[in-house]
């Protein structure tokens, strides 16, 4: 945890940031979330903007509130000013510490938890030991996902696998079903969404199967690899899940070319761990081990560290 929270201090190479000339122009700006903490207490910024609103990241916002709040409990967090990126994508725009849901390894920027860690009636803890406690009668013995097709005006990565039959299993909903029917199936796809992550990872994770992520980044916008999330910390790649990586312009359709071979690395993955059971549950019970450490304390503690290690290296006294 530490060490993943100092490589994003040591993105801005010493750079020093003042609360009010390069924070404070953003307070009203609905595109971030401005947080004050003062004696441990929150205030944040609330813009009138209709979009704001009606595109549901007022929810957002309170979710990550909460989140600080339930943080500061834990761990006190320091007098302190920040902003926080509530889109999906990476604040890319000014050269200012922002706080971003998630980031292209080497691209300059501070990580925060996602705010789907706490939703509606429950939380990431209970929602654990829901996908825990759920055993199926039957596991299908296919490759299976379940979402929203959130890529068809970009990739299309979502609709053009649904078109493929057994072993593929890839059902595009207008809606969510809950995770812990994923555990039916003996392998989980996690497909790139409106950007080249997904909130539903840590929570297929928790389902005790193989798991095969397919990630995208884009070079030509200085990626140079994968968008790292918090729970990065906890699941390893390749030791944990099987990672898949395409360096691609994934705002675009993808071509012919790139999806065969996605299809065909899905394919040799899926087969080699059929010709070898103890592979299959060997990654499982490596994924079932790294789950298992993961809960909301790691992630206010992660919090309440992240933001204190941003006031101290980051701002100037």
């Amino acid at each position: 945890m530490n060490t993943f929270i100092k490589n994003q201090i040591d993105s801005y190479n010493g750079k020093k940031y003042s609360i009010k000339n390069d924070l404070q122009p953003f307070i009203n700006n609905p595109l971030y979330l401005y947080i004050k903490i003062i004696d441990n207490k929150v205030i944040a910024n609330n813009p009138d903007n209709q979009f704001y609103n009606r595109s549901g990241f007022i929810d957002r916002k309170n979710r990550i509130i909460k989140m600080i709040i339930n943080s500061i409990k834990l761990i006190k967090i320091k007098n302190t000013e920040f902003l926080i990126n509530i889109y999906d994508s990476y604040q890319w725009t000014h050269d200012i510490p922002f706080f971003n849901f998630n980031l292209p390894i080497n691209i300059k920027g501070l990580i925060i938890p996602h705010f789907d860690f706490i939703k509606f009636n429950t939380d990431f803890n209970k929602m654990k030991k829901i996908i825990y406690n759920f055993t199926p009668k039957i596991i299908n013995n296919n490759i299976y996902y379940n979402g929203m097709n959130k890529t068809e005006n970009i990739s299309n990565i979502r609709f053009l696998l649904s078109k493929l039959k057994k072993p593929f299993n890839i059902i595009l909903s207008k809606k969510n079903v809950p995770v812990y029917t994923f555990k039916n199936h003996k392998y989980l796809l996690d497909l790139p969404g409106t950007k080249p992550w997904t909130e539903i990872f840590k929570y297929m994770c928790l389902c005790e199967r193989v798991i095969i992520k397919i990630s995208f980044y884009n070079s030509k916008f200085d990626e140079k690899g994968y968008w790292q999330e918090f729970s990065n910390i906890y699941f390893r790649e390749n030791i944990d899940y099987v990672h898949l990586k395409y360096d691609i312009d994934y705002e675009n359709p993808i071509s012919k070319k790139i999806l065969n071979q996605i299809i065909k690395d899905i394919e040799n993955v899926y087969y080699k761990f059929e010709k070898n059971p103890v592979l299959y549950k060997k990654m499982v019970t490596n994924l079932k081990n790294s789950s298992d450490k993961l809960s909301l304390n790691n992630v206010y503690e992660y919090i309440s560290k992240s933001i204190n290690s941003y006031t101290k290296n980051l701002l100037i006294k």
